[in-house]
């Protein structure tokens, strides 16, 4: 029952399920998530993004703030961002500004070579370039884009509450407070998984839709959607 209590509302992802939502193979998700497990703790050796969640019989497991930080950390990579200057980025973050969880919070910002944060200077936010080649440097906003363009933030602590991973009119969502943060349909709730499932194994799209009281197009949605991430293989 207290381990019930500490998973909720906090998302529940295995290591092969994270890398079918985030299309990033398992190996490198282990490797961010976990460190490297043989030689010495040097700092590469770390883990990038500590886990939230305590191991679920015998085995580590995500929550949903760490599954949107290791996706955040794929989309540094495949910009081809250093992964020790990813960790320093952290590092600066937490340590000298004091964010948690700072890869999965709203004001991470991005030109695609150097990672900047909004910090607030004296109750006015400033855009700030973070560990790179010009620290702590303020930049002109408006010259620099929001990373996140398919999550939606708490307004209060500016981390990451939910995952629209079609985009924000795509009509799916990952909310650690639904289906233990599993894709659902936006609107109704419904996990993607169940309505896919049903009509994989012989029911019509407008049985299952009436079944749940959702429109077909749902369904099809639902359908689409796990579809795509069966062709994504967790490595």
């Amino acid at each position: 029952m207290t381990q019930q209590i500490l998973l909720l509302g906090k998302g529940l992802y295995s290591f092969p399920r994270a890398s079918q939502l985030t299309g990033i193979p398992s190996q490198s998700l282990r490797r961010w998530a976990l460190g490297r497990t043989s030689g010495p703790l040097s700092t590469s050796s770390r883990p990038l993004v500590p886990l939230e969640l305590p191991s679920i019989e015998g085995e580590q497991a995500l929550s949903f703030l760490n599954l949107v930080e290791l996706k955040l950390v794929g989309e540094f990579r495949r910009l081809e961002l250093p992964l020790q200057y990813i960790r320093r980025v952290v590092e600066v973050l937490r340590d000298s500004y004091d964010v948690d969880h700072p890869l999965a919070c709203r004001r991470l910002l991005t030109d695609g070579r150097a990672i900047f944060a909004e910090i607030d200077e004296h109750g006015d936010f400033a855009c700030i370039e973070i560990a790179g080649r010009r620290p702590n440097h303020v930049v002109i906003e408006e010259v620099i884009q929001p990373f996140f363009q398919d999550i939606e933030f708490y307004h209060d602590s500016d981390l990451a509450k939910r995952w629209f991973p079609m985009g924000a009119g795509g009509g799916v969502m990952l909310d650690p407070a639904i289906a233990m943060g599993e894709p659902v349909l936006s609107d109704f709730g419904v996990q993607t998984s169940l309505l896919a499932s049903l009509v994989a194994s012989g029911d019509s799209v407008e049985k299952v839709a009436d079944w749940y009281e959702v429109p077909p197009s749902g369904v099809r949605r639902a359908v689409h959607f796990e579809n795509r991430l069966l062709g994504r293989v967790a490595a």
